[in-house]
């Protein structure tokens, strides 16, 4: 892949640009969405919870991320 210049953000901006995208670019996209479906994991708290104050709220919304933001299979 060549090396490129830019003067500006834009001009590099535009450069990343496909206006006549071909199999490849299609098959490439693909790849790239079944990598980050495998990687990225959607959950949702489930129920209803009572908290005190924010604090708390914050706290428990922490150790939700925390628990699955680890990779599938190493969950404590």
């Amino acid at each position: 892949m060549p090396v490129q210049k830019f003067k500006t953000f834009d001009e590099a901006s535009k450069a990343l640009w496909n206006f006549a995208p071909d199999e490849d670019y299609y098959k490439r996209v693909e790849n790239f969405y079944k990598l980050a479906s495998q990687l990225i994991t959607l959950s949702a708290m489930r129920g209803i919870y009572k908290f005190h104050d924010l604090e708390e709220v914050e706290q428990h919304r922490m150790e939700f991320l925390l628990q699955n933001s680890l990779p599938r299979g190493r969950k404590k």
